[in-house]
C-alpha cells in the first residue's frame, strides 16, 4: 500500500510541475514598442473619423428623441394642472 501511495505521489508532483507553464512576457522591448506606436498614429485618425461620422450621424435622431420625450413630460405635466384645477 505504501509503495503505490508513493507512486501516485511521484506521478501527482510530475503532472503539476509539468503542467506549470513560465508566466507571459508583458514588457515590450523597444522594437514592439515602435512597432505598436507606429500602428497607433497611423489607426487613430481613422478611428477618429468614423467615430465622428457615427455621432454626426446618429445626432440627429437622439435630439429628436430627447425633445419628443421632454415634450411629452411637459404635456403630461399640463394635463395633470388641468384635471386638478
Amino acid at each position: 500500500m505504501g509503495r503505490v501511495l508513493l507512486s501516485i505521489v511521484i506521478v501527482l508532483v510530475i503532472v503539476i510541475y509539468s503542467g506549470c507553464d513560465e508566466g507571459e512576457r508583458t514588457v515590450l522591448t523597444s522594437s514592439e514598442k515602435e512597432l505598436l506606436d507606429s500602428l497607433y498614429s497611423k489607426r487613430v485618425p481613422y478611428v477618429r473619423k468614423e467615430a465622428d461620422s457615427i455621432c454626426d450621424a446618429t445626432y440627429q435622431m437622439m435630439f429628436d428623441r430627447a425633445a419628443d420625450s421632454i415634450k411629452q413630460v411637459y404635456i403630461e405635466e399640463i394635463r395633470e394642472i388641468i384635471e386638478r384645477g
